[in-house]
């Protein structure tokens, strides 16, 4: 018999899914993936994930988003209205023989509804509720909605990232969501074990509690000893040593290196095993006192070497270091673990080979050839760029009606336009802007944008600020 005549671990499961969003979804993939039957509600214009790019081929269409394909694989769905009664009654129909009901509104609607977990159980007994929001379901913020930067932030993922002399630097949007995700999935596991001595119970995830849950070593430091870690950059981190992002001659490579004997096999991969004796080195408490040094050293080296040498170098060393991959290596990567031959691609593994040009690799490197060229350009994660660009807030934020700031910098008779300029970078950004940012604002406004009118020019610059890369670290 092969693996595949063996069913997986939770076959045995069916799941209804009726969250919006990643946090919530990816529990859900994760128990397809082990084999349940995930039976995925939508409403009756389907979930909104679904035009959520990149999309196949780039043409947009209900079907073709990779983030919902991805998160989705292996589910089936089911188009339900859950404002109606009608949507409602089918819902709790398709309820009997489930195991799992997994939701991501706040308590407010989900008991309007009656689909709480007390609501439930006279009816289903045995059923697990599984409720992802950003705060929970109880306390002060219950009902808040909130964005990935918000929740880093209060989670206490982001006051101790980045250089000591920047600003402080929010992780990647996807992931304090993706482990909520994890988190829930564990949370649900644990409902299962213990199903058959208590029925069924309310798992209650808060995205922010989540974050919070993975800073083992800060909430135990200042619980024990009142230490309150801050920014450190490339330096010490809890007296790591040598524990950094380095920049190698074709990128960067992490390294990782706080026990002797790794140090040791540096030394030997950087060709100076003599470090090993050199009394700065030799134990841990003298590599605190000369973390400098260690680090000018294994920087001296990194520079020299390609990045992927580098980590298969320390992989024969036992070391944990890593890479960190460009564009072309993350295609050529994703292109190996897919299993699709060279042979079969229009080109080969470069984007051009003898003349003939891979058009899936250099559509992928294309999506990398615009970075920010500065604090002041947007650069975020795909669900925060549309909140701040369309949200209710920021259109009222950046309405020249109804902005009290807008209103006092354009009603002011004093101000020249390099003053009013000045104003909004210092309201958002707590400085004042760099002469090149002026003269480019002042041009912009005095010219009256696309709409021939200074005042809503102003309103636009406004909203530029606000959707910065260097708004969304401050804030």
């Amino acid at each position: 018999m092969s693996l595949s005549d063996h069913p997986l671990p939770l076959h045995d499961l069916r799941i209804v899914d009726c969250s919006t969003g990643l946090a919530a979804a990816f529990a859900a993939k994760l128990f397809a993936q082990y084999g349940a039957d995930v039976i995925k509600i939508e409403p009756p214009t389907g979930d909104p994930m679904r035009q959520a790019g990149p999309f196949i081929d780039d043409e947009p269409g209900p079907n073709r988003s990779l983030l919902f394909n991805w998160l989705h694989a292996g589910q089936r769905s089911v188009a339900l209205d859950l404002d109606t009664d009608p949507g409602l009654a089918a819902l709790k129909q398709l309820l009997h023989g489930v195991d799992i009901l997994i939701d991501s509104d706040p308590l407010a609607p989900t008991q309007a509804r009656g689909l709480d977990q007390p609501a439930l159980e006279d009816q289903f007994p045995n059923l697990i509720t599984a409720t992802v929001t950003p705060f929970g379901l109880t306390g002060p913020y219950a009902g808040y909605e909130a964005t990935h930067a918000v929740l880093h932030a209060l989670g206490g993922w982001v006051h101790p990232m980045g250089e000591q002399d920047r600003p402080p630097v929010p992780s990647g949007p996807e992931l304090g969501l993706v482990m909520t995700g994890v988190f829930t999935a564990f949370g649900i596991m644990q409902a299962l074990r213990f199903r058959p001595q208590v029925g069924g119970q309310a798992v209650d995830v808060s995205t922010q509690e989540v974050i919070a849950a993975t800073m083992i070593y800060d909430t135990v430091s200042f619980q024990y000893i009142g230490l309150q870690r801050q920014r450190s950059g490339h330096a010490l981190f809890n007296n790591i040593h040598n524990l950094g992002l380095h920049p190698s001659r074709d990128g960067y490579v992490g390294v990782y290196a706080p026990l002797s004997w790794q140090l040791r096999n540096l030394f030997e991969m950087m060709g100076k095993p003599e470090l090993s004796d050199d009394e700065r080195f030799r134990t841990p408490e003298s590599r605190i006192a000369f973390a400098d040094d260690l680090q000018q050293e294994i920087v001296a080296f990194t520079e020299t070497q390609d990045s992927l040498e580098f980590y298969h170098a320390a992989q024969a060393r036992r070391l944990p270091f890593n890479f960190h991959p460009t564009a072309e290596q993350i295609f050529d990567c994703l292109q190996m673990a897919t299993g699709i031959r060279q042979a079969a691609l229009p080109g080969r593994s470069n984007v051009a080979f003898n003349g003939r040009v891979d058009p899936r690799k250099a559509a992928f490197l294309a999506k990398f050839e615009a970075p920010a060229q500065g604090l002041t350009e947007f650069q975020s994660g795909i669900p925060q760029a549309l909140t701040m660009m369309n949200g209710a807030m920021i259109a009222d934020a950046t309405d020249v009606t109804k902005s009290d700031l807008l209103i006092a910098v354009i009603d002011s008779p004093f101000m020249s336009t390099p003053q009013r300029v000045e104003t909004l970078f210092l309201a958002t950004l707590s400085r004042k802007p760099r002469d090149d940012e002026r003269a480019k604002f002042v041009r912009y406004v005095e010219s009256g944008g696309p709409n021939n009118d200074s005042s809503k020019a102003l309103a636009d610059v406004f909203w530029a600020l606000l959707n910065s890369s260097e708004f969304i670290l401050n804030h």
